[in-house]
């Protein structure tokens, strides 16, 4: 990973101290290039349910 769950923990923190709405997902197994078709390190299902959360967040934000 590129930051481990004590950075994903003190972010959060800092943005619920600061009064900052947010949302973090977390998908279990998955590398930075996880939603990179054709590379090593991709997966389906995590691909999957991170473009749904993204299409969820533009349908609430726009």
């Amino acid at each position: 990973p590129v930051s481990g769950m004590d950075d994903l923990a003190g972010l959060l923190n800092e943005l619920t101290a600061a009064d900052v709405e947010h949302t973090a997902r977390v998908y279990g197994g998955a590398r930075h290039s996880f939603t990179v078709q054709g590379s090593r390190d991709y997966l389906e299902e995590a691909d999957k349910k991170s473009w749904q959360a993204f299409l969820e967040f533009l349908t609430e934000n726009s």
